[in-house]
């Protein structure tokens, strides 16, 4: 009953195992179908507007260790990403995306420094291609590039000023000017920009 008189009946069926399968309210179907993995969990609910999610459990050690995946599946219920071998953080160090049985599409792994900064990604599917990612002692990213091999080959580089800005990018210089904004890009690359008193660009 909701507070201004009005009632509404909620009509919820059980399956023989007493899991909720159906929820129907107000003649609309809310819940149409909720599937169960083995171990009771639910896999799969799907709606009454036809969307259905699916989920994915984390399987761990006798130590707490992730052993086990992390799994991303499609709306019609593929397989659409899994990450495996974690490491002793439970931090993906390999990711896999199969589109079909028979078509590999992604094969990535995973290296990390000391404090979780991605430092390298390797793309077994690209000629080998890695990703290399270099961080300053704030953990902010100052270089970003490829070895050479596989496709979009990039190479990039970052600084930053004393308030944390981005100050450099690929040896294009950004200053910071205004003395209302201090975050406010002023020059970049031969580019002016001004800004209002709200700090809107008037460029």
């Amino acid at each position: 009953m909701y507070p201004n008189g009005n009632t509404e009946q909620l009509n919820i069926t059980y399956d023989h195992e007493g899991e909720n399968s159906l929820a129907v309210q107000g003649g609309s179907t809310l819940v149409e179908a909720i599937g169960y993995n083995d171990m009771g969990q639910i896999k799969r609910v799907a709606l009454g507007n036809n969307l259905t999610t699916w989920y994915g459990y984390l399987g761990y050690s006798a130590s707490g260790n992730n052993d086990a995946y992390d799994a991303t599946w499609g709306q019609f219920g593929q397989l659409w990403r899994i990450c495996t071998a974690p490491d002793a953080s439970n931090r993906c160090t390999y990711t896999n995306r199969d589109t079909t049985p028979l078509e590999q599409r992604l094969d990535l792994r995973y290296t990390y420094d000391n404090v979780g900064n991605v430092t390298a990604i390797l793309d077994k599917l690209d000629s080998g291609q890695i990703q290399n990612f270099g961080y300053d002692h704030l953990n902010r990213l100052t270089s970003a590039s490829t070895n050479g091999v596989g496709t979009a080959q990039y190479n990039h580089t970052y600084g930053y000023n004393k308030l944390g800005n981005l100050d450099n990018y690929d040896g294009a210089t950004y200053t910071y000017g205004s003395s209302l904004h201090k975050h406010a890009i002023t020059a970049a690359n031969g580019v002016t920009f001004t800004y209002d008193l709200n700090g809107n660009m008037t460029l």
